[in-house]
Order: structure tokens, then C-alpha cells, then sequence
């Protein structure tokens, strides 16, 4: 991992202008590195952007660097904006289908991702540690090995990310590393109570009603150990910056309280003729990759996520479960 560091060092110094890019449904590890790089950059003496190709969560607004990030479509990037840039950096994105379908790889400008996500390799230069609990702790790494120049913000952005990551502690890639990670964060100046307060900050209290009745579609399978909800495209709202993400969070995260389930799966309608499923476990040695990479996606161990191609609601469930009973039966 030194050695790319150092790679890394040296292509930072060669940089000229840096465009960093959120992936889809853009959370706090996605976030909170992207802009804590930026700001790192910018110490460099650095031209840099960060891009997100959907609206970003309002959730945010209370991060000061939060209005610099550039909302724009792939075909706009692609077409206007790809050439301006000669170093193009991918926090937290194991594949480019994470960003958008419609992305073209600029094969012009050295491509560097930083990540804890298993996965085929793709770029120019990567620097990946799949026993990390969030890329937080991959990027504190780097900072570190690069002796840079820490500061409030800085810290406070990765502490964000840490806990957004980690749901605040709590995922079973929790390790010993991550608290440490935390505890230097904090030496470093991280306001913890500044960045609970956006991890928790997310649902107005409409949302909280509307989320909680679909709490009623919560299909508990005791003999596969299971659980999911599948949502058809009345429970989607499109317009709205992050609802996807928070609604996924809150559904998989009040399962968590139940005593036997092991794994917790959400099937949504994301577009025509397309289902988004996100795979949960809550056991560290249960794993639900293996469950995404059945229909090209991936992820962590124990949170993965998968596009479905069906005709409705019904047809995707039973793919999924089909597929779970495959792998697990």
C-alpha cells in the first residue's frame, strides 16, 4: 500500500486540475471524502471540483464545503468537462456503474480510486483495502502516510464519513482499526457532535410518517431467516434529493432490532423495466455479496447492492428470492 501511496504523491504533484466524483444516492462516506480531499487539494495549491450526477441530499447543507460541489449530467461531463481535468479521483466507488451508466471513462486523465469495496479493478492507479471498514479509514491512511496538513475540517469530514459508513459503530466491519481511526480523528480537531448531528439530521417529519407505515410491508421468512420489503413505483419519489437512501437506511435499519432474521433485503423501483435491491446482513460472518454478485452488483460483505431487469414488483421479488435460494438453500 506504500508503494502506491507514494504513486499517488506523485501523481497529486503532476496534477493541474483534479475532479473528484460522488457515486449514486451520494451518502456520508461518499461526501465526506470527496470534499475532504478537495480541501486537501486546495492546501496543494490544486484546481479542483467535485462532481455528483444527481441532485445531492439537502441533508448536507450544513457542510461549509457543500455548496462547492457541481451537480451535472454524465453527457454534459463527458461532452464539456472531461478534458479540462487531468487527474480524476473516485472515493468509495467500486465500479464506474456506481457513478452512472452513461459515464465515459476518460481514458485521457489518470484515473485514481480509493476505496474498501472488493471488486475487479479498473483504474489507473487504485488504492484499495477491503478490511477497511469505510474508505474513511482508507483515506486517513494515505493522509497520514503523506503527512499532510490536518485541520478541523478535514477531520470532521472523515469523522462523518467513519460513522456514516459504519452506522455510527455499528456495522459488523466495525474493527479495532475503526475506533482508533476515530480517536486520531478526534486529536485531530473532528467536532463528533457536529457530524452525529448530519448523520442523524436526515428525515423531516413527514418523511419519518410516511417511511414508518411502510413498515407494514415488512415480509418476515423465519425458515430462509429473512427479511424484505418490496416497494413498486408508488413508493417512490423521484424529485427528491437522497429519499432513496434514506428510505433504504431507515427500512434496513429498524429490522436490524428484530432477534432472528440474519439477512434484510429491499426491492424498489428505480425505472422502467428496473429494480434496485440492497442486500443487509447483520452478522459479520453472513454474506450477502455473493447474493448481489448474482445479478452483477456488489459491495461489502455484510451491504451490497443490485439492479434487477423485470416487468414489476412481483417478477423482481422472486428473482431475488429465487437467486437467494440458489446460493443459500
Amino acid at each position: 500500500m506504500k508503494d502506491k501511496i507514494k504513486k499517488l504523491s506523485e501523481q497529486i504533484k503532476k496534477a493541474k486540475r483534479v475532479a473528484i466524483f460522488l457515486h449514486r444516492n451520494p451518502d456520508e462516506d461518499s461526501i465526506g471524502n470527496a470534499l475532504a480531499i478537495q480541501l486537501w487539494l486546495e492546501k496543494e495549491g490544486k484546481r479542483v471540483q467535485v462532481f455528483s450526477f444527481e441532485k445531492t441530499d439537502g441533508q448536507f447543507n450544513k457542510l461549509k464545503a457543500f455548496s462547492k460541489i457541481a451537480v451535472t449530467s454524465p453527457q454534459k461531463f463527458n461532452k464539456l468537462q472531461a478534458k479540462k481535468f487531468s487527474h480524476l479521483i473516485y472515493p468509495d466507488v467500486a465500479s464506474l456503474s456506481m457513478i452512472n451508466d452513461e459515464f465515459i471513462y476518460p481514458s485521457t486523465s489518470c484515473n485514481i480510486r480509493l476505496d474498501h469495496h472488493p471488486g475487479e479493478s479498473w483504474a489507473d492507479l487504485e488504492i484499495v483495502d477491503t478490511t477497511a471498514s469505510s474508505t474513511a479509514e482508507v483515506v486517513v491512511e494515505i493522509f497520514n502516510e503523506l503527512k499532510i496538513e490536518w485541520d478541523k475540517n478535514i477531520a470532521s469530514l472523515l469523522m462523518l464519513a467513519l460513522i456514516g459508513d459504519t452506522l455510527n459503530f455499528q456495522t459488523p466491519s466495525t474493527t479495532e482499526r475503526t475506533f482508533k481511526t476515530a480517536g486520531f480523528l478526534l486529536s485531530q480537531g473532528a467536532d463528533l457532535v457536529w457530524a452525529n448531528r448530519i448523520y442523524y439530521s436526515k428525515l423531516s417529519s413527514n418523511e419519518l410518517k410516511s417511511y414508518a407505515t411502510l413498515l407494514k410491508n415488512m415480509e418476515v421468512d423465519e425458515k430462509r431467516e429473512l427479511v424484505w420489503f418490496g416497494l413498486d413505483k408508488s413508493y417512490m419519489i423521484k424529485d427528491k434529493p437522497g429519499y432513496r437512501g434514506r428510505l433504504i437506511d431507515f427500512l434496513t435499519n429498524n429490522v436490524r432490532m428484530l432477534s432472528r432474521p440474519e439477512r434484510y433485503v429491499v426491492v424498489s423501483y428505480f425505472e422502467p423495466g428496473g429494480y434496485r435491491v440492497n442486500f443487509r446482513s447483520s452478522k459479520k460472518e453472513v454474506d450477502v455479496r455473493k447474493w448481489a454478485l448474482e445479478f452483477g452488483g456488489g459491495g461489502h460483505v455484510n451491504a451490497s447492492g443490485a439492479m434487477v431487469k423485470a416487468d414489476n414488483i412481483k417478477q423482481a421479488m422472486k428473482m431475488v428470492l429465487d437467486a437467494f435460494d440458489r446460493i443459500y438453500g
